[in-house]
C-alpha cells in the first residue's frame, strides 16, 4: 500500500471518528463541540466566562486520568511548552505590584489557551458532531444580525457583560461606527472567529457529505457575521480562503454554489447602501489610493505617528529585556506588540517562535493532503497584524480548537499510513 493508494474516503473517516465513538446521549459530552460550546457560551460573573468554568476542568480532568499522548502532534508538546515558558517569564517580568484582576486576566490569556488544547485532545478521539458546530456558527451570525436590529437586547448583557452596557467598551464604539460584532468583544476577534468559521465550512466541504442547501445557509451566516464586524482579518482572509477553495478544493457543484453565494451577497451590499452604516468603512478597505498595503492591513497601526510606535519606543529604551511584565498594555493593537510588552525581547522570540511553528506546521501538512492547518496559519498571520491573535477571548478557543481538530486529522491518516506501508512489506516478505 503506498501514499497514493490512501483514498480521501480514508481522510474522510479519520475526519468523522476515531478510537472511542460517542453514543447518540453523549454527543455533546464527548465531541469537541463541547469547547465550543463553552467558547460561545455566556458571562457568568464578572471576569468570568463559561468557557473557563468548562475548559480548565475538563484540562485537569484529561490530565489526571485520560490524556493519551498517542492523538496529540509533536507541535502541540512545542506550543505548550513555549506558552507555559513565557507564562513563567512574564512572571519574573513583573517587578511592580498591579491589581489582582489585571493580573489574573494576563494569565488567564495563555493558561486558557494551554487549557483549550488539551481538553480539546482528550476530546478529540470521539466522534466529530458537525452539526452542533453549524448550529453554534449559525448562532454567532445570527447575533450579529440582532445586533444590528436591537442593539439593546437584553441578550447581549448575558454574553458580554458589563461591555453591552457601557457605552466606551469597544463592542460599543464599534457599533457606532456600523460594525457590528454579536457575542464577540471587538472586531478583530469577531473576524478571527468567522475566519476560523469558514476554514471549519471548507473542512466539512470536502469531507462530509452535507445537502448543499444547508452548506449555504452556514456559510450565509458566517458571512454575515465577518461582513458586519467588518473586520479587515475576516474580509483579507476569507477572500484567499474562497479562492483557495475554489480552485484546489471544490467541485463544479460547489464552485457553483460559491458564486451563487458570491453574486447574494454583492446584491445585498449594494441593497445595504441606504441601511448599513459600516456600509463605508467596509468599502474603504477596497481603497487603495494614498496608502501603503501596510497601513490598510493594519488600519495605520504601524505608521510613525501611531501608539504601537510609542510604546514600541518606550519598552525598547527603558524595558528590553522584561517590558511591562504582567502588566502588558491595555490596546496591544499587534500581536508583537502584546509579546514585547510582557516580557521584552525574551517573550517577543518565543510569540515570534510560536507563530512559525503554526505556519511552518500548516505547510508540512500540506504534503499530507491535509490543507486546513495551512488555512488557519493564513488566518493567525492575518490577525497578528492587528492584535494578539492567539490570546483572543473566545476567538483564540475557537482557532485553538480547530487547530487540534486539523492536525488530528493527519495525525490519524500517516497512522493508517504506516500500518498500510507495513502490511505491504510483510505480505511482499
Amino acid at each position: 500500500m503506498t501514499y497514493s493508494s490512501l483514498k480521501e474516503s480514508e481522510v474522510r473517516n479519520s475526519f468523522k471518528s476515531s478510537g472511542s465513538v460517542a453514543g447518540k446521549r453523549d454527543k455533546w459530552i464527548k465531541s469537541t463541540s463541547l469547547v465550543l460550546l463553552a467558547a460561545l457560551g455566556p458571562s457568568v460573573v464578572s471576569g468570568i466566562r463559561l468557557e473557563h468554568l468548562i475548559i480548565y476542568p475538563l484540562a485537569l480532568g484529561f490530565i489526571l486520568w485520560r490524556w493519551d499522548r498517542k492523538v496529540i502532534p509533536n507541535a502541540s508538546f512545542i506550543v505548550k511548552f513555549i506558552l507555559l515558558y513565557g507564562i513563567i517569564w512574564s512572571i519574573f517580568s513583573t517587578s511592580q505590584f498591579y491589581p489582582l484582576e489585571k493580573i489574573l486576566s494576563s494569565l488567564d490569556n495563555s493558561l486558557l489557551v494551554v487549557a483549550t488544547l488539551v481538553a480539546a485532545e482528550g476530546l478529540v478521539r470521539y466522534r466529530e458532531n458537525w452539526k452542533a458546530f453549524a448550529i453554534l456558527i449559525i448562532f454567532c451570525g445570527f447575533m450579529s444580525i440582532l445586533e444590528v436590529v436591537n442593539i439593546n437586547s437584553p441578550v447581549f448583557n448575558f454574553f458580554l457583560g458589563a461591555s453591552a452596557k457601557d457605552p466606551m467598551s469597544v463592542w460599543q464604539l464599534s457599533a457606532t461606527m456600523g460594525r457590528y460584532n454579536g457575542i464577540f468583544f471587538q472586531p478583530i476577534e469577531a473576524g478571527v472567529a468567522y475566519s476560523c468559521f469558514l476554514v471549519y465550512w471548507v473542512s466539512l466541504l470536502k469531507f462530509k457529505r452535507i445537502n448543499p442547501i444547508y452548506m449555504s445557509i452556514i456559510l450565509l451566516f458566517i458571512f454575515a457575521g465577518g461582513l458586519l464586524s467588518v473586520s479587515k482579518v475576516f474580509i483579507y482572509s476569507a477572500i484567499p480562503i474562497l479562492l483557495y477553495t475554489f480552485i484546489f478544493l471544490a467541485n463544479n457543484k460547489i464552485r457553483l454554489i460559491l458564486i451563487a453565494i458570491a453574486l447574494f451577497i454583492s446584491i445585498i451590499l449594494v441593497n445595504l447602501s441606504n441601511i448599513w452604516d459600516g456600509l463605508d468603512y467596509f468599502l474603504r478597505l477596497f481603497s487603495f489610493k494614498n496608502v501603503s498595503i501596510v497601513d490598510l492591513l493594519s488600519a495605520g497601526r504601524y505608521g510613525s505617528d501611531s501608539s504601537i510606535q510609542s510604546d514600541l519606543q518606550d519598552i525598547i529604551s527603558n524595558y528590553p529585556m522584561t517590558g511591562y511584565g504582567l502588566k502588558g498594555i491595555d490596546a496591544a493593537d499587534s500581536f508583537f506588540l502584546y509579546a514585547l510588552a510582557q516580557g521584552g525581547w525574551p517573550l517577543l522570540v518565543l510569540h515570534s517562535t510560536l507563530l512559525a511553528i503554526v505556519i511552518f506546521n500548516g505547510i508540512k501538512q500540506i504534503l499530507f493532503g491535509n490543507h486546513f492547518p495551512m488555512l488557519l496559519a493564513f488566518v493567525a498571520f492575518a490577525g497578528a497584524l492587528g492584535g494578539p491573535v492567539f490570546f483572543l477571548n473566545r476567538s483564540s478557543t475557537i482557532f485553538w480548537l480547530l487547530w487540534v481538530i486539523f492536525n488530528y486529522m493527519s495525525r490519524n491518516r500517516n497512522s493508517r499510513l504506516r500500518v498500510g506501508v507495513e502490511n505491504d512489506i510483510t505480505s511482499k516478505v
